[in-house]
């Protein structure tokens, strides 16, 4: 896992790292979760932000601990078999603009949901 490490200047509680993509952030934020004592730990895209307590932590301990961390071996999240189904509703009070989208589209409502639950 390929790690830039990054401190905003603006926000005093906060510090962030790079990462290749949304399943290394994954693997990151766990890790972070596991060890230290941040207050928050938020993976992004390709980033990883954790939030810590300014009461018990300076900004400089905390980006020692941060880089310290991140230092280690992350191990990789396994592999997930697991499917997750998202259903879908049209129209009506869910999509009130349906009927306004598929008359500049120039498709049925029918059509539209075809093309758009169609799987690649």
């Amino acid at each position: 896992m390929e790690l830039g490490f990054v401190r905003p200047h603006s926000v005093d509680d906060l510090l962030s790292v790079s990462v290749d993509g949304p399943r290394d952030a994954e693997a990151l934020a766990a890790h972070l979760r596991q060890h230290g004592t941040w207050l928050e730990v938020v993976a992004g895209i390709d980033s990883v932000v954790v939030r810590f307590d300014t009461a018990k932590l300076n900004t400089e301990t905390a980006s020692r601990q941060f880089e310290a961390t991140l230092a280690g071996k992350i191990p990789a999240l396994p592999d997930s078999t697991e499917l997750l189904e998202i259903p879908v509703v049209y129209g009506a009070d869910y999509g009130p603009d349906l009927d306004e989208l598929c008359d500049r589209l120039g498709l049925t409502s029918d059509e539209f949901v075809r093309l758009h639950s169609v799987r690649e």
